[in-house]
């Protein structure tokens, strides 16, 4: 028997992990490796004039709030539920915060 509740957190994970993924791109990230930019430390501090991680962190911590509020609501006994609130608190907390916690 298909579990359509567990299909629908899937797709709303991948669709929020997109999301995620979208608005924590900087500006001109993707010219690392060219030139004199050889890693994205370099491109990052060369090229850093609109931060806007600390906007867009916040706003897509709200796409969380789903996902812990199921985990809750299972008192933390599905593993699923668990599994796919930790996946995208990780993928959150990389994408905003740890990718660039050792460009110094």
């Amino acid at each position: 028997m298909i579990n359509w509740k567990r299909i629908a957190s899937l797709r709303y994970l991948f669709f929020s992990s997109g999301v995620i993924h979208l608005l924590s791109i900087l500006d001109h990230e993707d010219i690392a490796g060219e030139g004199e930019r050889k890693n994205v430390c370099i491109a990052f501090h060369a090229l850093v004039y609109d931060d806007t991680r600390d906007v867009f962190a916040p706003v897509t911590a709200m796409l969380i709030f789903p996902f812990i509020f199921m985990a809750i609501k299972s008192r933390l006994h599905s593993t699923f539920h668990n599994a796919t609130t930790a996946i995208l608190i990780l993928f959150w907390l990389w994408r905003f915060f740890i990718r660039f916690s050792y460009c110094l």
